[in-house]
């Protein structure tokens, strides 16, 4: 799917179930969810994605509240949003805004530059533990550019590790910024 924009909407399923309720797959590009309302998480796939001043409430079962997976590169814009944390991520490897920490998400199938724009958030939590990730992406097999804009954030949380970390699993570690 292109194009398709979510507005205003307000996207819930069975919070128990662990299946996030706002989900585009591998091939959507130029999508996104803007002043929506989502209780169960996002799953941004595919290039060129945003969430976008969004009120967006996770699983009771499993810790990212974004989880992102199929990346094929472009820009990602997760901004001015506020995201309910229920369950610790890191207990499952994961960040809180997750790109591949459990999966292959960034591969050899990623074949254009990816940036993640992850400005102006709000994340709340009293679940998270001393390692977990608020941002935390995983090169498992690309060799293009990953760059990340993180900046203005809020984390009103108990505990955290770090705010960012890119990791290189293979490929190819390169970025402008």
């Amino acid at each position: 799917c292109r194009g398709l924009k979510y507005i205003g909407a307000r996207i819930s399923n069975d919070r128990a179930s662990g299946t996030h309720a706002a989900d585009m797959h591998g091939n959507a590009e130029h999508c996104g969810y803007y002043k929506c309302h989502i209780m169960g998480g996002v799953s941004p796939q595919g290039a060129d994605v945003s969430i976008v001043d969004c009120d967006v409430y996770g699983s009771m079962v499993t810790g990212p509240v974004v989880y992102a997976s199929e990346v094929l590169g472009g820009h990602y814009r997760i901004s001015g949003n506020r995201f309910h944390c229920f369950v610790d991520p890191q207990l499952g490897s994961r960040g809180v805004i997750d790109f591949g920490g459990n999966t292959g998400a960034i591969t050899a199938n990623t074949t254009r530059d990816l940036s993640v724009e992850f400005t102006g958030n709000t994340i709340v939590s009293d679940a998270l533990g001393a390692l977990t990730g608020l941002l935390y992406i995983r090169n498992s097999g690309t060799s293009k550019k990953i760059n990340v804009d993180c900046r203005g954030n809020n984390f009103d949380v108990n505990d955290f590790s770090y705010a960012v970390w890119v990791r290189l699993a293979s490929g190819t570690a390169d970025s402008d910024f």
